[in-house]
């Protein structure tokens, strides 16, 4: 595997949550290891970009930019209308989702030792969950992506997807007496 790049390192993460990178920065990091490249006119493509997120998070026209961008994880107004702020959430949230169960929460014991140990919840704002979320996925990224080829990524998937369905599957305790919520 690729040693990490510079603009992957505990640093330039720790830069992301302390707000010490802008918000055009920090997108355009995620875009990049999206796969989202800038083409010969200076615009945007997706032409490298999974699939998948290809197809729901196309380039378009957003709010804050003067052109057409991959899609806004940050919220670089900072409005929080729903009009304006639905597509940046539904777009953090898909990628959010895309990190697998056990790499998420690596963030503030990744970081800790640079001296941050998470957000208090008095002045947390949308902008600051998203940017945290942002550099969640960055790390797992650099952890798990940076450097695999696309075919041993589908590999992976498949052999999680073949593991999970050999599992039993396991009920969820609903508090009902039958079940154990323990």
């Amino acid at each position: 595997m690729l040693p990490p790049p510079d603009d992957l390192s505990d640093t330039a993460l720790l830069r992301i949550v302390q707000l010490e990178a802008s918000d055009v920065e920090v997108n355009e990091l995620v875009w990049k290891y999206l796969g989202y490249r800038r083409d010969g006119d200076g615009g945007w493509s997706a032409d490298g970009v999974f699939p998948n997120w290809a197809k729901n998070h196309p380039v378009a026209a957003r709010a804050g930019y003067d052109e057409p961008t991959p899609p806004d994880l940050v919220g670089v107004t900072r409005t929080y209308a729903r009009e304006v702020d639905e597509p940046i959430l539904r777009a953090v949230q898909a990628l959010q989702r895309s990190v697998p169960r056990d790499h998420k929460d690596r963030l503030r014991p990744t970081l800790r030792p640079l001296g941050w140990s998470g957000y208090k919840l008095d002045g947390l704002t949308p902008n600051m969950t998203r940017r945290a979320q942002v550099a969640s996925w960055l790390l797992y990224y650099r952890t798990e992506l940076h450097g695999v080829p696309i075919d041993e990524l589908r590999r992976r998937r498949a052999a999680r997807a073949a593991a999970e369905a050999a599992a039993p599957e396991k009920q969820a305790p609903t508090g009902m007496a039958g079940q154990s919520v323990v």
